[in-house]
C-alpha cells in the first residue's frame, strides 16, 4: 500500500466505502474497515503514517548506557586506558573531624575499555553479547603507590608499573598521569554490590601482562 511521501501531498477524496488518495499521475483507493471515516479521520490517519515513515536510531550515549548496564562475568581481561581525570574528593571511609569536615584526598579516575579476555578470547557480557569496548572504571590513589603490610604492591602501583612495562618492585618513573593514556593493562574483574545494593563490575586485581612465548 502506498502512503504520503516527503515530496508528494495527495488530495483526499472521500468515497462511499472508503477514500481516494489523488496524485498528479495516479489514484489510490483505501477501503473503509469498520465505521465510516470522516475526512478529518482520513487526513489524521495519513499524517500518522507519514510520521511513522521516520526511523529513530539511538545516540552513542544511549547505546553506551545500555551496553554499560550489562555486567561482565568474573574473569581476567585485557583493558586499554582511554581517559584520566584528576579530582579531589572525600577520603575513603574517613570520618568528619572536630569541625565537622571530612578529610580530602586527591585521586585519579581511570576509564578503561575492554579489549578481550586475558587469554585472547572474545570478551562477552553476562548475556553473551560482545563486550568489546565496554567501559570499566578504577580509582587510583597517588598516596597509595607503595606496598601493603603483607608486602604485596598496591593496585595503583601495579597499574602504573604494568602499563609502563616497569618493575613493580623497583623504582617507578612517571612524568605525569596522562602518560598512561592509550596503554594496556590486565585486570581481574568481578561482580560486586555497592552501598546502594546495586550490582557493579569492580576491578579487584591488576595483573602482570602475560608472558610472551618464545
Amino acid at each position: 500500500m502506498e502512503h504520503i511521501t516527503n515530496d508528494e501531498i495527495p488530495i483526499i477524496e472521500p468515497g462511499r466505502h472508503g477514500y481516494w488518495e489523488i496524485y498528479d499521475d495516479r489514484k489510490i483507493w483505501h477501503p473503509n474497515r469498520g465505521r465510516k471515516l470522516t475526512k478529518a479521520d482520513i487526513i489524521n490517519q495519513e499524517l500518522d503514517r507519514f510520521a511513522n515513515d521516520y526511523m529513530l536510531f539511538p545516540s552513542k550515549q544511549k547505546l553506551d548506557e545500555e551496553r554499560q548496564f550489562m555486567l561482565l562475568p568474573q574473569d581476567d581481561y585485557e583493558l586499554v586506558i582511554t581517559d584520566i581525570q584528576r579530582i579531589t574528593q572525600n577520603r575513603y571511609m574517613a570520618k568528619p573531624d572536630k569541625d565537622g569536615k571530612i578529610p580530602q584526598e586527591d585521586v585519579i579516575n581511570f576509564t578503561l575499555e575492554v579489549v578481550a579476555c586475558k587469554d585472547g578470547s572474545e570478551a562477552k557480557d553476562e548475556k553473551g553479547n560482545d563486550a568489546g569496548g565496554r567501559r570499566v572504571f578504577f580509582t587510583g590513589r597517588p598516596e597509595s603507590m607503595g606496598f601493603k603490610s603483607d608486602g604485596t604492591p598496591s593496585k595503583t602501583r601495579c597499574l602504573v608499573a604494568y602499563a609502563l612495562g616497569q618493575d613493580v618492585e623497583g623504582d617507578i618513573e612517571l612524568e605525569e598521569w596522562e602518560q598512561l593514556l592509550g596503554n594496556t593493562i590486565f585486570a581481574e574483574i568481578v561482580v560486586g554490590t555497592n552501598q546502594k545494593g546495586q550490582k557493579k563490575n569492580k576491578i579487584t586485581r591488576i595483573l602482570p601482562p602475560p608472558r610472551i612465548k618464545k
